[in-house]
């Protein structure tokens, strides 16, 4: 969406492409109930309602809302939730929740439209799992297992009897 001289629209992605983006259940759930409310002023506002545009978060009327007065209502709510954020913030939140939660950075990357993942490591590096202490215990690991020798077996000559050398 822009919002340029009292002018309202859309416009595309910074790479110029659609991208779909997966939703929980639990926000399905949510997004029914809203449905429902919208329904309900399809019905008072009759023909009025803007129903060519088909918007989840339109205005009573079905209109597009303005770009700064949706992230002022989110901010008020979450200040009446007692939190301090804006719309950025929960961008920002959710992509470093997903990484410290171990899910791929490519993954994550791609669900934020990011041209790459090298920008999105350098964005949440700071939510990226140190994992270079368990690098360094799996190498341990690996040497151990290299090093230990392994026992070279003889079979005897006697049948039913085993005899092992280990050299």
């Amino acid at each position: 969406m822009f919002q340029v001289k009292g002018r309202i629209g859309f416009k595309s992605t910074k790479q110029r492409q659609a991208r779909t983006v997966s939703i929980p259940p639990s926000l399905i759930e949510y997004l029914k109930i809203h449905h429902e409310h919208q329904e309900q002023a399809r019905a008072m506002f009759g023909a009025d309602y803007r129903t060519d545009l088909d918007l989840i978060f339109g205005d009573a009327q079905g209109n597009l809302r303005k770009p700064d007065s949706v992230s002022w209502q989110a901010r008020y709510l979450a200040q009446k939730a007692g939190l301090a954020v804006s719309l950025h913030t929960l961008r920002h939140t959710h992509a470093s929740v997903l990484l410290q939660g171990g899910v791929p950075l490519a993954n994550v990357s791609k669900r934020l439209g990011h041209r790459d993942s090298h920008t999105t490591a350098k964005i949440y590096q700071h939510a990226l799992p140190n994992t270079d202490q368990d690098v360094a215990s799996t190498w341990d690991k690996l040497m151990a297992e290299k090093a230990q020798p392994k026992p070279v077996a003889q079979i005897g000559t006697n049948p039913g009897t085993e005899e092992v050398s280990i050299n």
